[in-house]
């Protein structure tokens, strides 16, 4: 295991750079804060930009459930004492413990935490990507071109590249109630590598999941890696088999942004140990996306981003015991019915314990984005996102306003 040796004692509070702002990023933030007051720990976020867009909510845009939300990354740092500095990291020196901007401005740290996520991009050629908040626009223009054209066949696809699949679930379950209760006559299918529907929840979450695309009538093509998109619109997958489609959506798939001075595995992703720290980098430690990993998530995210802040604070000389990242899937399936509260422990080390279910409905942390310290946060805040505890009202059924 590759251990990190503090830096020299300073007159001054150690320093804890944060490359990112994301939700990995303000999650490691706050927990770092909880520990260390501003005279004992100084922390730097550097972030890209200067809000934070909460993206958990965004399949509700399309169907007027939901407006995108975000808050100034000023606010959140006058809030938790943190310095907000502008900016994109560039490259590391990690002898020397300094990083610099792209735009070459040096950054001493003590403890560098890499959460610059991962670049999302089309998966599929020819398709509506869906992508996020930055989508919704694209997939109501879908939905309305199907109301004019009198109906047709929507297809969401969850392709191979894609471990993170169940926005795939939400926005089908979602668009075949918009279109029922438009009384258009429109065919919904979901496509998907997965042998199962939301295979990674296991037995009991496959079968709710199931129950919900037969009673909306949506089509389920499971175990189908789609290798394209024929010029005749069909869908095509890798066993020669073709799914007719007059209209298809499909997840993304995410690629790395690279930091030279940074080692990465075979795909570009930072590879890193049980405590976040990034193999071959002494201070450096990664959480989220840029990860390596098959699973990426915002609740994973900020399971991941705790271990890193709890192994900085032990290796700048805090007492404490850094306990490692055992990730637990956390994920609320929205759709016109009740929400569908859903949980799987994905470290072998952490099975479920007996009798506990693996879909559950009480005692849920607030938010979509399960944050130990993020989550509350956001709904300490008036404005902050609202996740729907109940049924999400469709644009166009007897519950919309």
């Amino acid at each position: 295991m590759v251990t990190n040796t503090p830096a020299p004692t300073r007159d001054r509070p150690r320093t804890v750079l944060i490359a990112g702002a994301g939700i990995a990023a303000l999650e490691a933030a706050l927990a770092l804060r909880s520990h260390l007051d501003s005279d004992r720990l100084a922390i730097t976020v550097l972030a890209p930009n200067d809000r934070f867009r909460y993206p958990a909510l965004a399949v509700l845009e399309p169907f007027g459930a939901a407006a995108a939300w975000s808050m100034p990354l000023q606010a959140f740092a006058d809030d938790v004492g943190v310095e907000l500095r502008h900016g994109v990291l560039g490259d590391v020196d990690v002898a020397g413990r300094v990083a610099r901007t792209s735009e070459g401005v040096a950054l001493p740290y003590d403890g560098l935490l890499l959460a610059t996520g991962a670049r999302s991009d089309r998966s599929l050629d020819g398709a509506t990507p869906f992508r996020g908040a930055h989508d919704a626009d694209r997939v109501a223009d879908l939905l309305e071109r199907v109301a004019r054209d009198g109906g047709g066949t929507v297809a969401f696809v969850a392709p191979a590249t894609v471990s993170w699949s169940l926005p795939v679930y939400e926005l089908a379950l979602l668009t075949a109630a918009h279109l029922q209760a438009a009384e258009i006559p429109a065919r919904v299918l979901v496509v998907t590598h997965e042998a199962d529907p939301l295979a990674l929840f296991g037995d009991d979450a496959q079968a709710i999941a199931r129950d919900k695309l037969a009673r909306h009538g949506i089509e389920l093509h499971a175990g189908a890696a789609v290798v394209g998109l024929g010029e005749d619109g069909w869908i095509e997958l890798d066993d020669g088999r073709r799914i007719a489609a007059d209209h298809v959506v499909a997840m993304p798939e995410l690629h790395p942004r690279t930091v030279p001075g940074l080692p990465t595995d075979d795909a570009g992703f930072v590879p890193v140990d049980e405590h976040a720290r990034v193999l071959g980098a002494p201070g450096v430690y990664a959480a989220g996306d840029v990860t390596s990993g098959d699973v990426k998530q915002g609740g994973l995210a900020c399971q991941q981003a705790d271990a890193a802040a709890e192994a900085i604070l032990a290796d700048l000389g805090h007492p404490i015991a850094p306990a490692p990242y055992r990730p637990v899937l956390r994920g609320i399936l929205l759709s016109d019915e009740e929400p569908e509260y859903l949980r799987s422990a994905l470290a072998a080390e952490q099975p479920p314990a007996p009798r506990e279910p693996r879909v559950r409905r009480l005692a849920w942390p607030q938010g979509k984005i399960v944050g130990h310290h993020l989550s509350p946060y956001l709904a300490g805040r008036g404005d902050g996102p609202r996740t729907p505890d109940g049924a999400v009202p469709v644009a166009g059924s007897d519950r919309a306003g």
